[in-house]
């Protein structure tokens, strides 16, 4: 297998448009995929929503999020499914379906792009996709593999300059579909587990019969769900007298109309724009991304809390944080 080789504009040529004999430029597929998400959390983010938290030497701690999902694809048709076979996405000829919502959400596919588990390695890598320099230069040599049982080639992309680590690719020798997509320093990682090409995928699998909302009813839902969350949110405030803070505010007037009998039209803003928070009392430090957008921070403790105060716009004088101060001492 060490003989095979391939040069770097002969790949890119067999991941965009499969074999040239033209074989594999539709082909059918059918398997598992197995997506290990990882990203970046603050150190007082709990990693809710997530499967664990880790701490990475140098990027501090990660969140974990791992799944699996049923893939088919025929030609440009695609559906992910869970195991028992109800559908979690379906891309169809001129439609997409969304099984996020009850019920499913139906709209164009030419509506717009939806990233989901699963998608690295679901699209052929068209020729664009090496334009720039996010991550589209080879770090050393094209590697012969073997990945599931199949001749593939493994490589590695240098990333850009804001990005800290490379990532490494596996493709499939035959049909130049991606195999699995990571990023070993990271620790993330897209890989089918489970793979049959050239395999009978009925199309009749990628559309939707049953019960649709469209994608405006849809963003009704959410907006409704959004604000019934706000008012929980503001409740909470409210229970524990946070609605009330004396915080400075000065009101900027612009005078829109006028005139000689005394009427005026003008409008007021009253604007503070800062953040606020709080914890336990505690040996720990606040993190710099806290108050990185405020020029104007305080911080204190008193018997129960640690308080990080941040403005965007107006400073707090002496008088004024102290009330603020008395004000929050007697919160719950």
């Amino acid at each position: 297998m060490s003989e095979r080789t391939i040069s770097w504009t002969e790949l890119i040529v067999l991941m965009a448009f499969g074999a040239a004999d033209g074989r594999t430029a539709d082909e059918t597929v059918r398997g598992r995929i197995h997506s290990r998400s990882v990203w970046q959390i603050s150190d007082d983010d709990p990693g809710e929503h997530t499967d664990s938290v880790v701490v990475h030497p140098t990027l501090g701690r990660l969140a974990v999020r791992e799944g699996n999902v049923r893939a088919l694809r025929r030609g440009r048709l695609v559906r992910c499914e869970r195991d028992d076979g109800t559908p979690t996405m379906i891309f169809g000829a001129d439609r997409t379906w969304l099984f996020g919502t009850d019920p499913p959400t139906e709209l164009p596919r030419n509506r717009g792009s939806f990233g989901f588990n699963g998608q690295e390695v679901l699209f052929r890598l068209q020729p664009s996709r090496w334009e720039g320099n996010d991550f589209t230069s080879l770090t050393g040599p094209i590697q012969a593999v073997e990945f599931l049982g199949r001749p593939a080639w493994g490589f590695e992309l240098a990333p850009p300059s804001h990005k800290p680590y490379p990532i490494q690719l596996t493709v499939d020798a035959e049909t130049g579909l991606v195999l699995r997509e990571g990023n070993r320093d990271f620790g993330s990682v897209t890989e089918w587990t489970e793979i049959e090409i050239d395999v009978d995928v009925p199309e009749s699998l990628f559309t939707w019969d049953g019960p649709t909302q469209d994608i405006d009813e849809a963003n009704a839902g959410r907006n409704a769900e959004h604000e019934r969350d706000m008012a929980l949110r503001r409740d909470w405030l409210a229970e524990r007298g946070l609605l009330g803070l004396p915080l400075p505010s000065t009101p900027e007037f612009v005078l829109h109309e006028r005139d000689e009998d005394g009427s005026f039209y003008a409008s007021v803003d009253v604007r503070f724009h800062g953040t606020i928070l709080r914890r336990p009392v505690s040996a720990k430090h606040w993190d710099a991304a806290d108050t990185a957008n405020y020029p104007h921070t305080y911080r204190w403790a008193d018997d129960r809390w640690e308080w990080l105060i941040g403005s965007a716009h107006h400073p707090f004088d002496a008088a004024k944080l102290q009330a603020l101060k008395d004000y929050l001492a007697e919160t719950s």
